[in-house]
This record gives C-alpha cells, sequence and structure tokens, in this order.
C-alpha cells in the first residue's frame, strides 16, 4: 500500500503493509511536516512565512538538534523545534519556549539575547 502525501512545500510518499501502519506513519508525517509555516503576532498583526529551512544541528558531545528554520523577513530566525523519540527514528514537536526564546504562533520560537524577554525573567532560580 502507498500514499503520497502533499505538504505547502513538500511532497511524502509512504509505503505500509496495511491500513493500521499507513495511519501511523501518515499521523507522524503530519506531526513534524503539518506546520511548515512560521508564525508569531508582530506589532499587533499576525505575520506568517513558508520560506523554511530543515537544520540538523550537533553540539560538541555529538548530540543532535532537529529544527525548522525560518530564513528571511520579519520572522527570520523563528524556529520550530523537535526532539527524538527513544524509540525508533521518529521526531516530535517541542512546544515549550527554552530559555531566551518568546513564543511565536503554533509552536514557533525566536532566541534573543535580551534577559528581559526570557521565559524565566525575574525568577530566583
Amino acid at each position: 500500500m502507498k500514499a503520497i502525501r502533499q505538504y505547502k512545500n513538500l511532497t511524502i510518499e509512504i509505503e505500509a503493509r496495511d491500513q493500521v501502519e499507513l495511519f501511523e506513519q501518515l499521523a507522524a508525517m503530519d506531526e513534524v511536516f503539518g506546520n511548515l509555516e512560521a508564525g508569531a503576532v508582530i506589532d499587533g498583526k499576525e505575520v506568517t512565512s513558508s520560506d523554511v529551512s530543515f537544520v540538523v544541528r550537533t553540539d560538541n558531545e555529538d548530540n543532535n538538534y532537529y529544527e525548522v528554520r525560518c530564513n528571511s523577513g520579519p520572522l527570520q530566525w523563528y524556529k520550530r523545534r523537535f526532539g527524538v523519540h527513544k524509540t525508533g527514528k521518529s521526531l516530535f514537536p517541542r512546544s515549550n519556549p527554552g530559555p531566551n526564546e518568546i513564543a511565536g504562533l503554533r509552536g514557533w520560537f525566536k532566541f534573543v539575547k535580551d534577559s528581559a524577554v526570557r521565559s524565566d525573567a525575574g525568577s530566583d532560580f
């Protein structure tokens, strides 16, 4: 059994043995690739962009960090981060802003250097 799933600017072909496996694979693809449009409210207006790139960064300890990053315009450097499931080779969206990140829309975030907008600003910890 085969299916082709079209996202905004990406097409994925999925092969499965049966409907259950196909459904599971489609759900996994939708979770990661279903939101390829960066979004945030800037100056009171919702701004979106589909000019995004897939990025994998590796740190000094060989940990990989998976992101979809906006490339241009007012949303440049907004990103969606993904974690890796412990079982299997699948990703899941990380939805909470980290330190020094401000939240955009639908799981998008932007790193900022100013500690006044940090998600834990004002905390004693």
